[in-house]
């Protein structure tokens, strides 16, 4: 009985997590074999009788999952194996949202160098990101390039740190020289960021910032 507890429980723990994250199909199809095997183990059923429970079981699993992407009951978006941007609500993603709402659609951003989402949550271009590397070689320089001239990294693109690379972005940039040089319009401040000019909206520990 321990056994068949234990194993009900992590299959069904695993089938409601991870269905909202990959493959519905692929993951239904192994809950429902370790679920089975998991069943077949069990050695206090008489041989035909743990037949027909697991199977039971089956059919019991793959209606309710069925039902379930439906009419979400057990999880709140269901075990449908949904994942988008909108599940994002962290301080970065407010602030893009924002920056999506305040600004026009050919803005140009200076953002924090490690603002991977940004770009995909609103829907504006930024001039470099620490993570966004050029999918082709040639881009690879010119990546380098405005990481050391955005961010002040004195030609150690690569090896200096997030950290690193954070605090100084929180202590101020040149922000002027970067706008000018590649037509930034905006930029993604810190609240404790020093800064005189105009400030569009703020969010958390972020402001958004004209540079034009």
């Amino acid at each position: 009985a321990l056994s068949l507890g234990v194993v009900l429980l992590a299959v069904g723990y695993g089938v409601i997590t991870t269905l909202k994250l990959g493959d519905p199909v692929q993951i239904m199809r192994g809950a429902v074999a370790a679920l089975a095997l998991g069943i077949f183990a069990v050695g206090w059923l008489p041989g035909r009788l743990a037949t027909l429970f697991g199977v039971g079981l089956i059919v019991t699993a793959a209606g309710g999952w069925m039902l379930e992407r439906h009419n979400p009951v057990l999880v709140q978006h269901g075990l449908s194996g949904a994942l988008t941007w909108d599940d994002h609500t962290d301080a970065e993603a407010r602030i893009a949202r924002l920056a999506s709402e305040t600004t026009t659609a050919d803005a140009m951003f200076i953002v924090p160098p490690d603002f991977a989402r940004f770009r995909v949550i609103a829907g504006r271009s930024v001039v470099v990101e620490r993570r966004a590397l050029p999918g082709r070689e040639i881009g690879i320089p010119i990546w380098r390039e405005r990481m050391e001239a955005v961010y002040n990294l004195g030609g150690d693109a690569i090896g200096r740190s997030r950290g690193a690379m954070r605090t100084r972005y929180r202590r101020g940039i040149d922000f002027t020289r970067a706008a000018a040089r590649y037509g930034a319009t905006h930029a993604v401040i810190h609240r404790a960021t020093p800064w005189d000019g105009p400030v569009l909206t703020r969010s958390g520990p972020y402001r958004i910032v004209a540079l034009d």
